[in-house]
């Protein structure tokens, strides 16, 4: 009924789903929404296991 994806194919999909967000985002970062984002990356990265990810990436 559902396609079923494995761990590193959701890991890659979220990976690429917040980097394809962030590029609308870091232009016009700044402030709190610059402190906000900080904050959501470091939530992303530390609970759902993005931080195997590149540098430049997330």
């Amino acid at each position: 009924r559902f396609n079923v994806t494995t761990a590193a194919q959701s890991i890659t999909q979220l990976s690429e789903f917040l980097n394809e967000r962030w590029k609308g985002v870091q232009p016009v970062a700044w402030g709190d929404a610059l402190r906000e984002s900080e904050f959501t990356r470091w939530v992303y990265q530390g609970l759902c296991g993005l931080e195997k990810e590149h540098q430049d990436e997330i």
